[in-house]
C-alpha cells in the first residue's frame, strides 16, 4: 500500500496503489457460500481522484494455484425428469436468472467508477455447480481475459472470453443419473456486459464403442456422443451430438440423418450403450426401444 490522502482540497483527494502477491480474496467465507475455495490474486490496483468521484483502476491476475467453486443456484435443467423431453431436447431455460446489482448504492451518488482488467492463468481450476443439487456440475481449467467495470449510470459490467483447456461435465440425464462427459479443448464462455449471463459455446463427449453391422459384417464402432451448450444462460441451449470419427462409413450414415434423428440415436446410445439406427444390434429391439424413446 502506497500513496497519500490530501485533506486541504473542498473534497479530500485520494493517490494510492495497491500492490498484491499471492493474496487469498476467498479466504473468509460466509457459513452457505456460493463462492469459495482458494482465489490467489497478483497485480496493481489504484484509487485516484475526490471522494465524492473516486476511480479504481489496474490489472489483476487470477493464479496458477486458484481453486474456485461456484454454486449457481438460480440454474435448474427444465423437465430434467421426463425422457420424452430429453429426446427432443433441443434447449432448456433457467426458471431464474441469478442477478448481481446494477447500482452500488453506496458509491452511485459519489460517482465512483472501475475500469480492472482481469486476467486467468491457463491452469486455474474453476468448479460450476448448477442448481446446487450437485448433479449438474462442471469443473473446467482454462484461461483468458476479462475486463470488469463499474460505471454509476450502467452499473457493473464483464466483458471478455474464457476458453477451456480441459474439463469434464457432469450431467443428471434420466435413466442414468449422473453421467460424466469431457469437455472439448477450446470451448468458451464470453462475457459482453451481463457478468451473470455469459455466451457459451462448449461441447462434452463421451467415448462409446458399440456393435454395428457396416458391409454385411458386425464391427466395433467407437462413438463420440454427448452435448453442446449454446446460446446465453438466460436462454441456454442444448442438443445431442453423434459422430464415429474412426468410421467414415458410419459418419457418413450419421451425416445423412436428421438432427431430431441423432438426438435419439445419441441419447439411446447414452442410456442403453447400443446403436440403436440401421445396421445396430437387434432390429427388433432397436425398433422397440426408439419407439418407447419417441
Amino acid at each position: 500500500l502506497n500513496g497519500h490522502i490530501n485533506l486541504q482540497q473542498t473534497y479530500p483527494t485520494l493517490h494510492i496503489t495497491l500492490k498484491a502477491q499471492g493474496v487469498d480474496l476467498l479466504q473468509r467465507r460466509t457459513p452457505q457460500p456460493t463462492l469459495y475455495g482458494s482465489a490467489l490474486i497478483g497485480g496493481q490496483v489504484a484509487i485516484d481522484g475526490p471522494y465524492n468521484a473516486l476511480q479504481l483502476t489496474g490489472n489483476l491476475q487470477l493464479r496458477t494455484g486458484s481453486h474456485i467453486h461456484y454454486i449457481y443456484k438460480d440454474a435448474i435443467l427444465a423437465s430434467a425428469n421426463q425422457i420424452d423431453n430429453v429426446v427432443t431436447f433441443t434447449d432448456f431455460t433457467l426458471q431464474e436468472k441469478a442477478t448481481i446489482p446494477t447500482k452500488n448504492k453506496r458509491y452511485a451518488s459519489h460517482g465512483f467508477s472501475m475500469d480492472l482488467g482481469i486476467t486467468i492463468d491457463p491452469t486455474v481450476d474453476l468448479e460450476i455447480m448448477l442448481g446446487g443439487s450437485g448433479q449438474n456440475t462442471a469443473n473446467l481449467q482454462g484461461g483468458g481475459n476479462l475486463n470488469l467495470q463499474y460505471i454509476p449510470a450502467s452499473g457493473i459490467r464483464l466483458s471478455g472470453k474464457y476458453t477451456i483447456e480441459a474439463g469434464t461435465l457432469n450431467m443428471n440425464i434420466p435413466l442414468l443419473h449422473v453421467h460424466q462427459m469431457s469437455i472439448r479443448s477450446g470451448s468458451t464462455l464470453q462475457w459482453s456486459g451481463d457478468a451473470a449471463n455469459p455466451m457459451l459455446s462448449i461441447v462434452a463427449e463421451d467415448r462409446i464403442r458399440a456393435s454395428v453391422t457396416l458391409d454385411g459384417s458386425p464391427q466395433s464402432v467407437l462413438f463420440l456422443t454427448g452435448v453442446s451448450l449454446s446460446n446465453t444462460m438466460d436462454k441456454l441451449g442444448l442438443q445431442f451430438t453423434l459422430t464415429a470419427p474412426e468410421s467414415a462409413s458410419m459418419q457418413n450414415t450419421l451425416a445423412s440423418l436428421s438432427p431430431d434423428e441423432r438426438n435419439k440415436l445419441a441419447v439411446a446410445l447414452f442410456t442403453t450403450g447400443l446403436y440403436l439406427g440401421e445396421g445396430g444390434t437387434g432390429n427388433l429391439m432397436n425398433t422397440a426401444l426408439l419407439g418407447f424413446l419417441q
